[in-house]
């Protein structure tokens, strides 16, 4: 008999030769008789626990695990520990990836148990898996904890998502607000928000918008549409995140814009009076300078390129005999000359948050991967191998360390991450319901969800 002060906590620890200690915190109350369930140490067994990157496979070290309430460390990332036998619920946790847990059966045969850690982070995406209807969803990067993050009913959709370069924002296109065009379809609306849905706001009210597009620091959005629901007057938009309001437009383009690097500029084509012409100026399209202007009586057409610095544009000349010339213009000199053509895909490419590469799909043999290069173009690097990215999807993580994109091919229709250094490509979700799309839901060249 042991004497004890009623209605107090108390930590037991009890232990004996043979047994494991049984921990145990309770609360003492009169006449009661304690007692400890002893498990014998022959119940438990040596387990090597093994955890891993998920994009890299490489081992993680200084991984905390608690495994039924009991915590060790596997400081290595393959570490022998002696654990209870039986059903055991695993908590798996480290520096800068996402907690996970996973339940398993220990027996005396167990050998192993593998865990894969995840970096932190969010992959928002456009399904069509409501009644195949779409809608916005998000998870980790791994495809864990996914969510829908709008209320979606009957023909209301939510797609086209865009995850701003900072990954503060995203943009996309609905119909919620119920618009049509003069044939009876319903005209979207681009919105902008939170990665969470939340701070939802109109950035538009011209009519069948499409093509949103961050600029390269995330400053501002860019978006085709028409001035009026008669599919006359065609503009390019540019949105200010910054002001939260449209700042200017471009009237009769010819192609979308381009921006310069570090947001100064906007270059664009556009076609007045029966002639082509190449512009470049303020993001608010103030302080315009022509660069270039069709020559009376040539046929052909003309396209902007991309920046290759805030004084320097490359623009394109066809005419329309599968000649195309490629000409680099110094904005503070006014000198032009002819280039080579840009490797295809690096027009499109995505500045790294490093500001010193680019990520962009190019298409090399009939297929498709993802290509990793200096902001210039130099020194390009195949990274995926995959042969199937869609165009128009490619988006960094924030440390620069892994790179996220769409692949279409038949059978599935997916997002997948891929790290730039193991150059291991891993599916995070799948996008479209069916497992095919060359549309709007995963683009097997030009498309995208």
């Amino acid at each position: 008999n042991i004497k004890l002060s009623l209605y107090k906590n108390y930590q037991f620890n009890v232990s004996r030769a043979g047994y494991q200690t049984f921990s145990q915190t309770k609360k003492i109350t009169r006449g009661e008789v304690l007692s400890f369930p002893l498990k014998s140490e022959t119940e438990r067994a040596k387990i090597l626990f093994s955890i891993k990157d998920f994009f890299t496979a490489e081992l993680i070290k200084n991984v905390s695990l608690d495994i039924n309430g009991e915590m060790f460390s596997a400081s290595t990332g393959s570490d022998s520990i002696i654990v209870p036998l039986g059903k055991l619920t695993i908590k798996a946790s480290a520096s800068g990836y996402e907690i996970k847990e996973q339940v398993v059966e220990v027996s005396v045969a167990t050998k192993e148990v593998g865990f894969e850690l995840v970096d932190k982070g969010t992959v928002v995406f456009a399904s069509n898996r409501d009644n195949g209807k779409r809608n916005i969803y998000s998870c980790n990067y791994d495809g864990a904890n996914q969510k829908s993050l709008f209320e979606r009913t009957g023909d209301i959709e939510y797609y086209n998502v865009q995850v701003g370069p900072n990954q503060r924002k995203m943009v996309f296109l609905t119909n919620k607000d119920g618009a049509k065009d003069r044939y009876g379809n319903y005209s979207p609306y681009p919105y902008i928000s939170a990665l969470d849905g939340t701070g939802l706001q109109k950035m538009s009210s011209g009519y069948n918008i499409s093509y949103l597009q961050w600029s390269p620091l995330g400053g501002f959005v860019y978006y085709n549409g028409y001035e009026q629901n008669n599919y006359e007057n065609s503009r390019v938009y540019v949105y200010s995140v910054l002001d939260s309001k449209e700042i200017g437009f471009v009237s009769k383009p010819s192609s979308g814009i381009a921006f310069s690097q570090d947001e100064s500029k906007i270059a664009y084509a556009t076609y007045e009076n029966n002639k082509y012409k190449i512009n470049i100026a303020d993001p608010n399209n103030t302080n315009i300078k022509t660069i270039f202007e069709q020559e009376t009586g040539a046929s052909g057409y003309a396209n902007v390129v991309k920046f290759f610095s805030a004084n320097e544009v490359v623009y394109s000349w066809n005419n329309y005999k599968d000649v195309v010339k490629y000409y680099r213009f110094n904005i503070s000199s006014g000198e032009k000359s002819e280039v080579d053509n840009p490797i295809l895909g690096q027009k499109e490419g995505i500045l790294s948050p490093s500001k010193d590469k680019i990520a962009y799909v190019a298409n090399r043999d009939g297929k498709r991967d993802i290509f990793v290069a200096d902001k210039n173009g130099d020194n390009e690097v195949k990274i995926s191998s995959i042969g199937t990215v869609s165009y128009g999807w490619v988006q960094w993580s924030l440390d620069g360390k892994r790179i996220f994109f769409n692949s279409a091919k038949e059978g599935e229709t997916a997002r997948y991450g891929i790290s730039v250094d193991a150059k291991i490509a891993r599916k995070i979700v799948d996008i479209f319901e069916g497992g095919y799309s060359c549309g709007s839901e995963g683009g097997c060249g030009g498309g995208g969800n």
